[in-house]
């Protein structure tokens, strides 16, 4: 199953632990393909370059980005017609859905969220996907 993470669920997941750093697990695991494009990633690489995530973010940014690039698949972009959201990000996000053929966009965007689907497109939280998709329950985190 294709899933596209949006740039605030990968960074969660990298940089700490719960339900978006479970997605990598899934990955890893098999269970789903990740999915991404070019402008997602060059957002991911702004994004971790962000002075208030310099403590968290240990290694280079690039290699960060290289190995996240390695886990998915990577599409060129589609630009969607008209605005759907007024971050063009968002719309970055929706258009590479549509570009993979992804059945789910985890995001923790609440306006994203309130859509809840864009043609065919379940736009879910990462704890949302678990539950719901994967079929876990939810699990204290361990220190």
């Amino acid at each position: 199953m294709k899933i596209v993470l949006d740039t605030n669920t990968v960074v969660s997941g990298l940089l700490w632990r719960g339900p978006s750093r479970r997605l990598f697990d899934v990955e890893k695991a098999g269970r789903v393909t990740m999915c991404t494009s070019p402008l997602l990633l060059e957002e991911l690489a702004t994004t971790l370059g962000y002075k208030r995530l310099a403590d968290k973010v240990t290694l280079p940014v690039a290699h960060i980005v290289q190995r996240y690039r390695e886990r998915c698949i990577v599409l060129p972009d589609i630009i969607l017609p008209g605005k759907i959201f007024d971050d063009p990000n968002d719309n970055i996000v929706l258009g590479c859905a549509l570009a993979h053929s992804a059945r789910y966009v985890v995001t923790g965007d609440a306006h994203v969220l309130a859509v809840r689907e864009f043609v065919g497109v379940a736009l879910v939280t990462a704890r949302q996907f678990l539950k719901e998709v994967m079929g876990e329950r939810d699990e204290p985190e361990k220190g």
